[in-house]
């Protein structure tokens, strides 16, 4: 059989592939906690890898670092560009999902967090929006932040629009398997999330900033933020840990790096045996007194090791994140 009779089944499998994949999504939106996560057969990486491309098609530089591959050149955003997004969660789950377009123009629901390094989407949406694996060879990678078992593939999606943002060559991570992305997704009813945006697409921006008071998400492509100094509690370098974004804190006088989890549902959590209330956290001068406390290994969550601040503390701030100057601001709202 030649290589072109060859390549045409390859496309014709994954037609076929992309066909059920749509009527899956189209007629399966309402997705229930139980709805089962299968994970791709051999034969459906195959059809999906068969549509790889170098990474140099999309004008990618890649690097090795201590955490695998890094790659620059994504993430391409239009320039003098802001856009402003609501907060499509309801009242009682609170989360920062927001709307976002894809090629086909179709809105889907994207959660964005911070303690996401990565950026993921599921396989079927991610067949039916034309969304390319990057390799050969496959490029896999486990979400560190969630404990889920499921790696992703390292791909580029060739457009995202937020508001009046456009995202040329998002670099995402296709789920390797049918069904909701349940611990990505952390595991909530509320929505359907098929897309979760972390902290190397936010770092792209001049600057994201979560009202959360408010719950709006702003993006700039402009200029650096400017806060103003009237309602500007504290300002701290935007550090990084395997891509996540960390800050220096001070918590009952220990220092020690934390995360900031968008995402998760309570004030403070640690590993450090420390009771229900936290009597006093310092984020450089933002100082913070009778933080309610979660033990960190009950919530699930990866990265035992390392304290998060959630949105217990989030949700009465406004946070705003320079990826000019890699700079974290808080303020009042």
């Amino acid at each position: 059989m030649g290589r072109g009779s060859l390549r045409g089944m390859k496309d014709q499998n994954y037609m076929a592939l992309v066909g059920c994949l749509l009527v899956l999504f189209t007629f399966g939106c309402a997705t229930k906690k139980d709805t089962p996560v299968k994970p791709l057969t051999a034969q459906e990486r195959e059809v999906f890898f068969s549509r790889a491309q170098d990474e140099r098609r999309f004008w990618l530089t890649r690097y090795e670092s201590d955490r695998g591959p890094v790659f620059t050149g994504g993430h391409r955003l239009h320039t003098d560009k802001f856009a402003r997004a609501e907060f499509i969660s309801s009242r009682r789950a609170d989360l920062p999902a927001i709307e976002v377009r894809m090629r086909s123009q179709q809105e889907y629901v994207a959660l964005l967090d911070t303690s996401s390094a990565a950026s993921w989407i599921e396989f079927g949406v991610a067949a039916s929006e034309g969304v390319i694996p990057i390799g050969p060879p496959p490029l896999r990678l486990y979400a560190g932040h969630v404990d889920d078992p499921i790696p992703g593939f390292f791909s580029a999606a060739p457009r995202m629009v937020i508001d009046q943002v456009h995202i040329d060559t998002a670099l995402i991570y296709v789920k390797a398997a049918h069904g909701p992305m349940q611990a990505l997704m952390r595991h909530q009813e509320d929505l359907r999330i098929p897309i979760v945006l972390g902290a190397e697409f936010i770092r792209a921006f001049h600057y994201v900033q979560f009202h959360f008071p408010t719950r709006q998400v702003l993006f700039s492509t402009t200029t650096a933020y400017q806060p103003d100094p009237d309602r500007l509690l504290a300002t701290l370098p935007m550090r990084e840990y395997y891509g996540m974004i960390v800050l220096e804190a001070d918590i009952e006088g220990e220092e020690t790096p934390i995360l900031l989890d968008s995402v998760g549902s309570f004030a403070l959590a640690t590993n450090f045996g420390l009771g229900e209330t936290v009597r006093q956290v310092m984020i450089g001068d933002l100082v913070m007194r009778n933080v309610a406390h979660t033990a960190i290994e009950d919530t699930g969550l990866g990265i035992p090791n390392m304290p998060r601040l959630g949105r217990g503390v989030l949700d009465r701030l406004v946070v705003t994140f320079d990826g000019r100057h890699r700079r974290v601001y808080f303020e009042r709202p």
